[in-house]
């Protein structure tokens, strides 16, 4: 009798080691999928900050070699223009591509690549004009209001940058939040995975 008691805590004992390993495996794994997603999240709004930063510089790249160009009539001021005219295309399908989750943000990027396209071609405008010894006071004009029209974008790229800031900061807390809950709680598993155990050698 004393045998089958012996034989059925140890098979009891067994059970429940066997369950308290199977939550903590499968409550280990849950949190390293969370940690992961949140790092991946606090990654991914760094890179569209980075891409909006990019874009921006850019730009302002663009518009500072089309102003060295009409000054000097020098064409290796037009370099940056050039690669911006390569750039800024590829880079504002990355920025959609990082904020395809945020539909706010996609209505103000889809808005902005009208006005970015169109700054563009003023900036481009120039140059024939300048080689032609045309550039006059209409065009001068009308590089003016396109920097009007750039302030404008840089306002609302500003505010696409401060939106993701603010996304960022957010999922960053919930990540540190997260790290600093997931010692504790498996500090906890293992104690209880410990007592089994110790009632189990004891038993």
């Amino acid at each position: 009798s004393n045998k089958k008691y012996s034989l059925l805590y140890l098979v009891i004992g067994f059970i429940l080691t066997l369950v308290v390993l199977g939550v903590f495996v499968i409550l280990s794994n849950q949190r390293l999928k969370a940690l992961i997603s949140y790092s991946d999240q606090v990654e991914h709004t760094y890179q569209t900050i980075e891409t909006i930063e990019k874009i921006s510089n850019r730009l302002k790249d663009a518009e500072t070699a089309v102003r060295g160009f009409v000054i000097t009539k020098d064409s290796s001021y037009l370099d940056p223009l050039f690669k911006a005219r390569i750039e800024l295309p590829m880079l504002m399908d990355s920025i959609k591509l990082l904020t395809a989750d945020n539909e706010m943000q996609r209505v103000r990027l889809g808005m902005l690549h009208n006005t970015l396209l169109l700054r563009m071609k003023i900036l481009e405008d120039a140059i024939p004009l300048v080689n032609n010894g045309t550039y006059d006071e209409v065009m001068v004009d009308k590089m003016a209001r396109g920097k009007q029209m750039m302030d404008t974008f840089r306002g609302e790229l500003d505010i696409i940058r401060k939106e993701e800031q603010a996304l960022l900061n957010e999922r960053f807390l919930q990540k540190e939040t997260y790290q600093k809950l997931t010692p504790g709680i498996f500090r906890q598993l293992s104690i209880i995975a410990g007592f089994v155990a110790i009632a189990l050698f004891v038993l």
